[in-house]
């Protein structure tokens, strides 16, 4: 299955649920999970730690943290919280760990889920999975119109590295977002994976140095980040119809192009 090929399920696999009372110790290490996890403060505040983010939860709120996220948790200042564990049945990656929106809906679905919780029975379990099912509809459908805000950290990233190479990794990390989840966004703006809009806005710089600049090849090529010529050269060969960097300084000068700058 391919990472943006999915429906959400109608219901999930509920792996884990607990209601807790403020813990003797305060705080645990930093630690990840191969499942989902939901974390819900309903008295007090709850701190999550992610990465170099603490995410404050107070009353009756709630965070998504996916599989392989590292996190640790503050209790300090927590009396009772909520933890709950499921698989949603899609691909690693997709999603990004967040915070459960504050709408009346998210809010509704968080009461029902700790109502069931106290329950514990076998009923209340299967309750759980359609309710988790739902929430987490709910919640990543309305996360999925972020696309263009996305669209504009990747560009306003791009501006700052002045248009050299950017790696997806650094674009990750620059946005705390996983590579996957980024690629997805970059799909849904634009129809195109985030590998080849980064290609694609290296190119037109290129293009753009190629044409209005009097640098050398070599020059632009440093400048743009690349080890050498020959990778400089092969990189715009691949973007631009196999024509070098010097076929098409040239053929501009001549006005004799069919290529854009």
């Amino acid at each position: 299955m391919k990472t943006t090929d999915f429906s959400f399920p109608n219901t999930v696999e509920f792996l884990y649920g607990d209601l807790r009372e403020k813990k003797d110790y305060n705080r645990t290490r930093p630690h990840c999970h191969d499942c989902w996890q939901i974390e819900i403060s309903l008295e007090g505040t709850l701190r999550v730690k992610l990465k170099d983010t603490v995410v404050p939860l107070e009353g009756e709120e709630g965070i998504f943290i996916p599989p392989g996220e590292i996190h640790d948790f503050d209790y300090g200042e927590s009396e009772r919280y909520a933890t709950i564990k499921f698989q949603p049945g899609i691909p690693d990656g997709i999603f990004p760990c967040s915070k459960i929106d504050d709408s009346p809906q998210s809010r509704y679905f968080l009461s029902l889920l700790t109502e069931q919780l106290r329950e514990k029975n076998p009923a209340s379990e299967e309750l759980i999975s359609y309710l988790l099912a739902d929430l987490f509809a709910c919640h990543f459908r309305a996360l999925e119109e972020e696309a263009p805000r996305i669209l504009r950290m990747i560009d306003k990233f791009i501006a700052l590295r002045h248009g050299t190479i950017v790696r997806v990794s650094d674009l990750a990390e620059f946005t705390s977002y996983h590579k996957d989840y980024l690629n997805r966004m970059v799909r849904k703006a634009c129809g195109i994976p985030l590998k080849q809009y980064l290609d694609r806005e290296l190119a037109k710089r290129a293009r753009r140095l190629l044409n209005y600049s009097s640098r050398s090849i070599s020059e632009i090529a440093v400048e743009l980040g690349f080890p050498s010529v020959y990778a400089f050269s092969r990189f715009f060969s691949r973007m631009n119809q196999h024509c070098s960097p010097m076929t098409y300084r040239k053929s501009r000068q001549s006005g004799k192009t069919r290529f854009h700058p």
